[in-house]
Formats: structure tokens, C-alpha cells, sequence
């Protein structure tokens, strides 16, 4: 019995070590350097995933359209998971165990596409608790902009989203507090973007919520601006359509205008 409880002894700070080394590391993969990002080589062998920010000595942050190993170009045509979140050499233990969301990246100041962009995907927690940046003005490149990409950006006032986006993820801006006006570019009422839960909204503290009972998060302040009357009509019908990631719009029925 005694040599069993002191196996399990050692395992569990095995993994102990194991989970505050990974929250700890630095090790982010990548395959090369250019400028002062490092960038993975796609499966295609053309286009590359912007997958860290290797020098944020500089938080005015312009993300290229083409980068170049040798004498190969490649397409920028990702920005990857957590990029610009908190960074890595700041987090703590404690962040390992649930906290995470307290970490901030106070560095990043703004964001710019490059003219002609290519990036077609913003992966999840992207720009995650980027406190410093007020305006996002994506390219029209842009298709995906997944799941908590922009959370908590607390200072973040206006968001431009181009007509070439067909997915928006669940919490991609929720917890911007500061947010006063979101541009939808879309144009054609039978494509419009499927939207995740909670993208526009943030929790309310002082709302009491159990097994469903009220919904702790809410929009206050915000306008969601669309092209026109049309455009109008066709987010606000969004309450009768059988897909969920449509119907989540009408959420937004009463802050939508022209």
C-alpha cells in the first residue's frame, strides 16, 4: 500500500512539472523568421500561418501580405492561435489553473493588414485581451474569424467587418466593453455570415443566472451598422432560419441599423 501511494505521489508532481513547464515555455514552433514575426510553412508548400511575435518592441503592428525564406514568397494567409494574446514569458502557475483570461497584452497598440492582404483566417484567441488596440478594420481577404479572437479587448471602439466573412466564433468579441460601432460590409441577404454565441456581448455581474434562468451577458451601447434596408430586413429575419449560427443575430435585432 505505502509503495502505491508514493507512485502516485510521484506521478502527480510529474504532472505538476509538466503543466507549469508548458505554461512556462517559450518554445513556440515555427519554421523560419522574416521581420518580426515567425511564420509556419503551410501543407500547400505556398502560403504561411503567422504563428508568433517574436520581437514586440514596436505595438504598432503591420501584418504583411507576402513574406519571403530565400528566394520563396509566401502568401501570409493565417494569423494563428494566440499570437497576440498575453504573452508567454508572463504567465504565471496560477494562469495554468483556470486563470488565463486575467493575463493581458498591454503591447499591441494597433493592427494593419498590408494592402493586397491575403490572411483568410483569424484563429481563436488571436488578439485575445489586447487592451491597448481601439480600432480593427479587417481586409476584404478575410473569411473566418474564430472563436474568442478578439475576447475582452476592453478598449477596442470600432470593428469593420468585410462581406467576405462567412464565420464569426462563439465570444469573438465579447467582453469589449468599450465597443460603440460594428460595420457589417455584407451585401447579398442570402449569404449572410454565420455567427457563433455570445459575440457581442459581455457578462454582467450583477445579473443572478441559474440553470438558465436570466442571461448574464448583455449589449449595452453598441450599434451594429449594416448597408442597407435590405441588408436590415434580412439580419432581423434571422430569428425563423433552422440554422442556429444564423438565428444568433436576431440576439442583435434592436442595436442593428443602416
Amino acid at each position: 500500500m505505502k509503495k502505491i501511494k508514493i507512485f502516485l505521489i510521484v506521478i502527480a508532481a510529474l504532472s505538476l512539472i509538466c503543466v507549469l513547464s508548458a505554461c512556462n515555455s517559450d518554445a513556440v514552433k515555427y519554421d523560419f523568421k522574416d521581420g518580426v514575426f515567425g511564420y509556419t510553412i503551410g501543407d500547400d508548400g505556398e502560403s504561411v500561418t503567422l504563428s508568433v511575435w517574436l520581437d514586440r518592441t514596436d505595438g504598432n503592428v503591420i501584418i504583411p501580405s507576402t513574406v519571403t525564406k530565400g528566394d520563396k514568397t509566401y502568401k501570409v494567409t493565417t494569423i494563428g492561435n494566440g499570437v497576440f494574446a498575453a504573452s508567454y514569458q508572463k504567465l504565471k502557475a496560477t494562469d495554468c489553473f483556470g486563470n488565463y483570461s486575467d493575463v493581458s497584452n498591454n503591447q499591441l497598440v494597433s493592427i494593419t493588414f498590408a494592402p493586397n492582404s491575403n490572411v483568410t483566417v483569424i484563429e481563436g484567441r488571436a488578439f485575445e485581451k489586447c487592451k491597448n488596440i481601439e480600432t480593427v478594420i479587417l481586409p476584404e481577404s478575410v473569411k473566418e474569424i474564430k472563436g474568442f479572437a478578439f475576447y475582452k479587448c476592453e478598449n477596442l471602439k470600432t470593428v469593420s467587418i468585410e462581406k467576405n466573412v462567412t464565420q464569426i466564433g462563439d465570444d469573438c468579441f465579447s467582453g469589449c466593453t468599450s465597443l460603440e460601432t460594428v460595420t457589417l460590409k455584407h451585401t447579398d441577404e442570402k449569404n449572410l455570415p454565420e455567427i457563433g454565441d455570445r459575440v457581442f456581448k459581455w457578462y454582467d455581474s450583477s445579473v443572478k443566472s441559474f440553470m438558465g434562468s436570466s442571461d448574464p451577458y448583455k449589449v449595452i451601447g453598441c450599434t451594429i451598422k449594416v448597408e442597407n434596408e435590405t441588408m436590415l430586413s434580412a439580419f432581423k429575419n434571422t430569428a425563423t432560419s433552422s440554422n442556429i449560427n444564423l438565428r444568433y443575430w436576431y440576439d442583435y435585432a434592436d442595436i442593428l441599423s443602416i
